[in-house]
């Protein structure tokens, strides 16, 4: 009111909410929540993750030319990098034969055959729009 003198004072608590390691299930409303002898208040903040971007890369793990015998099982291991997780194809020019690929990106053929000699291309893509490819060459 008009006239009066006084001081008011209050005790504040300050909080801070920290996520560390955050991951796409970190991801939603969260609440903050403030009370005292006179009421309370409550505030929302919606949280959305986004993953980091990094273009795909992938290098083939064996040396070229890969020797093999006839009938041998091969495995041409991969290392593949990227986010969000590069899709992955293994290709020849000269075939459109279709090939056994390991949820690791890994080729395989499992008895090769004389056909099976050659050059494949492993690539890897990511909806970074990146493409990289790497070639190996199977030698019978």
């Amino acid at each position: 009111p008009a006239g009066q003198t006084g001081s008011h004072s209050r005790d504040v608590t300050w909080a801070r909410y920290a996520l560390q390691d955050v991951s796409s299930a970190d991801a939603g409303e969260y609440f903050a929540i403030a009370s005292s002898q006179y009421g309370s208040d409550r505030t929302a903040a919606f949280i959305t993750v986004v993953q980091e971007r990094v273009p795909a890369q992938v290098s083939i793990l064996v040396g070229s030319p890969v020797n093999v015998l006839y009938g041998d099982r091969v495995f041409i291991p991969v290392e593949i990098t990227g986010s969000p997780t590069p899709n992955i194809t293994w290709s020849r020019p000269e075939s459109d034969e279709q090939f056994v690929l390991h949820p690791n990106g890994t080729l395989e053929l499992p008895a090769v055959l004389p056909d099976d000699e050659g050059f494949y291309t492993v690539s890897a893509e990511n909806s970074e729009d990146t493409e990289d490819t790497e070639t190996v060459q199977i030698a019978i």
